[in-house]
């Protein structure tokens, strides 16, 4: 379930170990990120990422998830990005 688009790829790939791949090359780990979500297949990276954040939306889908965001937003979609944004601003 996604509600912005499809995946469709060949080989052995997914989220988690390319996310982790792009990390190491600027030398970071998954505890030096963030990583936000709007949907059941975000749930492995999730359980990746100490510090996730879904929107409130995958709530909607708690009971087929594995692994759920350690933070939500209150708003949905584009705006629970938008919300996160405007967190890590604040504190700058």
């Amino acid at each position: 379930i996604s509600n912005i688009h499809v995946n469709v790829w060949f080989g052995d790939y997914n989220k988690e170990n390319m996310s982790l791949n792009v990390l190491k090359s600027y030398g970071l780990t998954e505890k030096e990120g963030v990583y936000i979500g709007d949907s059941p297949n975000d749930s492995p990276m999730f359980g990746c990422f100490p510090l996730s954040v879904g929107v409130s939306s995958v709530l909607d889908y708690q009971e087929i998830m594995e692994y759920l965001p350690s933070y939500t937003t209150d708003s949905d979609g584009s705006d629970g990005f938008i919300e996160l944004i405007e967190l890590i601003s604040s504190t700058r």
